[in-house]
């Protein structure tokens, strides 16, 4: 994070940690991971960029599935605020992979 302070990163980092240990996901632990990574280093190797885009399109489809199922199927409890996670990790990992093709095609 270049143009923020040590403690804003430290924020984003507690946050996204607390969504991760939320779900108890390992998955979208190792999502979450990955996004700290990349904020903390943007810079991908041109030669990692795309085994990263292959890993986060499919990290961003299980979630997404992960979501239909407490939408259409399992309603109980918590289910809304998985779904909401889910579809909003799914949904934010596709921006991301797009970012990474663009990077991908560009550079």
């Amino acid at each position: 994070m270049s143009d923020s302070g040590p403690y804003e990163y430290i924020g984003t980092v507690y946050e996204l940690n607390e969504t991760a240990r939320e779900l108890g996901d390992p998955d979208l632990t190792d999502a979450l991971d990955t996004v700290i990574k990349l904020i903390n280093k943007p810079d991908v190797p041109s030669k990692a960029v795309a085994p990263l885009i292959v890993k986060l399109q499919a990290q961003a489809v299980k979630f997404k599935m992960q979501a239909k199922y407490y939408m259409l199927i399992n309603k109980e409890g918590e289910a809304a605020k998985k779904k909401n996670l889910y579809l909003s990790m799914a949904e934010a990992l596709k921006d991301l992979v797009d970012s990474l093709k663009y990077l991908a095609k560009n550079y």
